[in-house]
């Protein structure tokens, strides 16, 4: 069994390594070293996620539970825990330099790990999740609880995204680059993107339906000559400022989900409504618009539902038929 350090130490690693290539050799000699299911929740971890992009899944621990969670294990008061994570701006890097250099337990593994992530997002009660990050900061080294803590926060700041382990995987597993973003794409997990890269079965990951998966995004050109041949068959379109989203439908099921992998669709519910009376089973790529008189609307009719679990329906009422799914490729 591997302990979590592993990857926590990788991590810091990449963190101080100068130049992308440095840090993706790192990270492809540490995902070199792991296979099966550690190496599934391995390479999420690297990216800076417990979980795979498409499961939607969220722990929900928030800045005071971790605090209160660091005071009860480091003897140090709330308010000093808090003036650290001030100071240097990172509640997890301050937490790492309270914590004991020789934790009370053994370490915490990679699977161990997975499992406590996901525990903390079955958890509803505050007082629970703060009971269980005690038990992790209490057998995690410092390195371990600044990069767990990390992680939870869903921000690594190390100069290293998924793009980055994407090349990770592609280098520790002889894979090219391409397929592996590919594959990636399409499954909307790391985790089994380098799995199969590692088994040489990257070819076989489908996309399904249903699960969120990355949205294909506009890459510059630095020469105009590369695409001197093309040139007859480009088209220009107008550029509408809406919500880039993705609408999977089959039968009279439809779910739209937004650039960052998130169900939007009981925000959109007569976008929703409308698709579903198509015929067959697809994926549409679009941008959801606000529309009204037959022209494009202002922006700001489309925020007033972001962060809305459910709009209001008086919310809804007003601005029916004024969102519209439209730029579909």
């Amino acid at each position: 069994m591997t302990e979590y350090r592993l990857l926590a130490e990788t991590l810091e690693d990449v963190s101080q390594s100068r130049g992308k290539l440095a840090k993706i050799d790192r990270l492809a000699q540490t995902l070199g070293g792991l296979e099966g299911e550690e190496l599934l929740v391995g390479a999420r971890l690297l990216s800076g996620s417990p979980f795979a992009e498409w499961e939607e899944i969220v722990t929900s621990a928030g800045w005071a539970t971790v605090a209160r969670a660091a005071a009860a294990v480091t003897g140090w008061d709330l308010e000093t825990v808090g003036a650290s994570a001030g100071a240097i701006g990172d509640l997890g890097e301050a937490v790492s330099l309270l914590v004991s250099e020789t934790p009370s337990g053994p370490g915490l593994t990679i699977a161990e790990t997975n499992r406590i992530f996901r525990r903390l997002a079955t958890l509803r009660k505050a007082a629970e999740k703060q009971t269980l990050l005690e038990e992790v900061l209490r057998r995690s080294r410092p390195v371990e609880a600044k990069y767990f803590l990390k992680t939870l926060s869903g921000g690594l700041r190390i100069g290293a995204d998924v793009t980055t382990v994407e090349e990770a995987v592609a280098e520790a597993f002889g894979a090219d680059r391409e397929a592996v973003a590919r594959a990636h794409r399409d499954s909307g997990d790391i985790g089994l993107t380098a799995l199969s890269a590692r088994e040489g079965t990257l070819s076989q990951i489908r996309f399904r339906l249903f699960h969120p998966i990355g949205f294909m995004l506009a890459s510059p050109i630095e020469d105009a000559h590369e695409i001197a041949e093309e040139l007859s068959h480009l088209a220009v379109e107008d550029k509408f400022d809406g919500i880039r989203a993705h609408a999977h439908k089959e039968g009279e099921r439809v779910e739209l989900f937004s650039r960052t992998l998130d169900s939007v669709t009981e925000q959109f519910p007569e976008i929703a409504a409308s698709l579903s009376a198509l015929p067959g089973s697809f994926l549409v790529d679009g941008e959801i618009v606000a529309w009204e008189q037959e022209r494009p609307a202002s922006f700001f009719k489309l925020q007033r539902r972001l962060g809305r679990k459910a709009p209001e329906p008086e919310l809804l009422a007003e601005s029916y038929r004024r969102a519209r799914f439209v730029n579909a490729a």
